[in-house]
């Protein structure tokens, strides 16, 4: 036998035997690393997705593309989430949910890391309810903006609700249903006011801005549940459902609020025992002043910042 050729067929048995053990141990290491960070280490992602979804929504992403969303559909940072009528619940990492009332559009952005992160809600039309289950860490944010105010928590539910009109009047509702909020009004350029209102559970306030002015419309008020729409209480009872969290909205309102007629109601103006004009009114919406007078002179018998619940009838009082 070939002395030197048996001694090169051992050595290269040895190194190939050396090359694999060397790889089992890195791919030990390796593993070991991969553990370690996600057993003790800072989580380094977010997961946002939609939740539960039916009827009419759509996804626009920042490329422009727009998708139809469907149950478990990850979102990016920045889409712009729409719902036209339905339901459309969204889940962010494990403990925020955000609930769009119908015709609703948000620009939601998120990044950091499920430990510390930031979120933030642009509601450009319609309303949303927020649940936030675990109190956020000190790094954390989460903050929903409309074009007139900002609210922050650290962890609570609350509902906000943003009209804008044709003249652009902006009038933006903020109700704490768990918790507490802290809101504060939004000069033109979109910075804070520093014009801050703490509102703690069952308390809401109104924000009213045009081209010149922003300002709270009176001061802090009890919440009236009997203005909430039939979808509010379907969500509210989702949350009663699947959450231990204590609401200011009893288990009796909800109750009443997923049975009672859920509009939309008609407004009927009426002068002199005569039909001067109908319209339709959603439930807990305020009707327009008529801009037609039926006289010279004279006045509706009514407040029009009322929230309308039933089908009512307005009559002019001449003067």
């Amino acid at each position: 036998m070939d002395t030197a050729n048996t001694a090169n067929t051992e050595k290269k048995g040895i190194n190939k035997n050396i090359i694999i053990i060397i790889a089992a141990v890195a791919a030990v290491i390796i593993a070991a690393v991969i553990a370690a960070v996600f057993m003790f280490g800072e989580k380094t992602y977010r997961v946002l997705k939609i939740y539960q979804v039916e009827g009419q929504a759509s996804v626009v992403h920042n490329d422009g593309s727009e998708v139809t969303p469907y149950e478990n559909m990850l979102l990016q940072s920045g889409d712009q989430i729409s719902l036209v009528e339905g339901t459309l619940i969204i889940k962010a990492d494990e403990d925020k949910y955000i609930y769009l009332e119908n015709n609703t559009t948000i620009i939601l952005e998120a990044d950091g890391s499920a430990a510390n992160s930031r979120t933030s809600i642009q509601l450009l039309q319609g309303a949303v309810i927020n649940q936030i289950d675990e109190p956020l860490s000190d790094k954390s944010v989460y903050e929903l903006n409309t074009q007139n105010a900002t609210m922050s928590v650290r962890g609570t539910i609350y509902r906000v609700e943003v009209t804008v009109s044709a003249n652009g009047e902006i009038v933006t509702d903020a109700q704490a249903l768990e918790g507490e909020i802290e809101t504060d009004l939004l000069n033109d350029d979109g910075t804070p006011a520093n014009d801050k209102v703490k509102l703690i559970a069952g308390k809401w306030v109104q924000i009213y801005s045009d081209t010149h002015f922003v300002y709270y419309v009176g001061d802090v008020k009890d919440i009236d549940v009997d203005t909430f729409s039939n979808q509010t209480y379907f969500y509210l009872n989702w949350i009663r459902e699947n959450s231990n969290k204590e609401m200011s909205v009893s288990d009796d309102a909800i109750d009443k609020g997923l049975t009672e007629d859920p509009g939309p109601f008609e407004i009927t103006f009426v002068n002199d025992k005569k039909v001067f004009g109908t319209v339709m009114v959603e439930k807990g919406d305020t009707v327009g002043e008529p801009l037609l007078m039926p006289t010279e002179k004279g006045h509706w018998d009514f407040v029009f910042t009322t929230p309308i619940k039933e089908d009512t009838e307005i009559n002019w009082v001449a003067e």
